[in-house]
């Protein structure tokens, strides 16, 4: 018993220790992204029939908003809709998201509420430069590249943001967005059930251990 008892308080120790401090793990391969996100929900903009431009005003696009800051050399292409005719900044013939942005200049996805997982499939995003559009959440940074590009994350956060470094342009298409929910209450409930259980254990031992004598 005490042996289960220090196995389980090591868990939860390494389990508050995890949580304490951000972590990003990123994914190229779609499926290995969905292993690692469990549940997820996605956001494929096929319900913007026409544009809607995020230049001056943030776009609602269901589950998160999109919105701009700082410096574009072409305001034109910040919008949600359908993908442009020539190709350009298109990622699959659907209505997509498009962006350009310079110069420190930000694209910003923010989430009605918590997640811990984000994907897409980009087009065109840091060509020739892999370091020329950041991708910053929860406090890290990474490069995106084209194709699936998906991050998971052992901290909360609420905010995506794509972010050009200084002296750069950068234009790019996103699709499919994919997020999940936190899993953290999850978890917290199966460490409770374990709790329970040792608690049950520990009750049975006591009681199988009374002795009776009689006088």
């Amino acid at each position: 018993m005490k042996k289960l008892l220090l196995a389980t308080a090591a868990i939860s120790a390494s389990f508050m220790a995890t949580s304490a401090s951000a972590a990003i793990i990123v994914y190229t391969d779609q499926a290995s992204f969905d292993a690692a996100a469990g549940v997820t929900t996605t956001e494929t903009f096929d319900s913007f029939t026409t544009a809607a431009q995020f230049n001056a005003a943030p776009v609602d696009a269901g589950p998160f908003t999109v919105s701009l800051s700082g410096n574009s050399n072409n305001p034109a292409q910040n919008l949600i809709g359908p993908a442009p005719t020539n190709g350009s900044f298109d990622v699959n013939g659907t209505p997509n998201l498009s962006g350009r942005i310079s110069n420190g200049g930000s694209i910003f996805l923010t989430f009605d509420s918590s997640i811990s997982s984000f994907s897409g499939i980009f087009n065109e995003i840091n060509n020739g430069n892999p370091n020329k559009t950041l991708l910053f959440a929860g406090g890290e940074q990474v490069a995106p590249v084209d194709g699936f590009f998906g991050i998971v994350s052992d901290v909360a956060f609420t905010t995506i943001e794509f972010q050009t470094i200084a002296g750069a342009d950068d234009g790019f298409a996103l699709d499919n967005v994919q997020f999940g929910a936190v899993p953290e209450p999850a978890t917290w409930a199966f460490m409770i059930f374990g709790f329970g259980a040792i608690g049950g254990a520990m009750r049975r031992q006591r009681k199988a251990n009374v002795k009776v004598s009689y006088a």
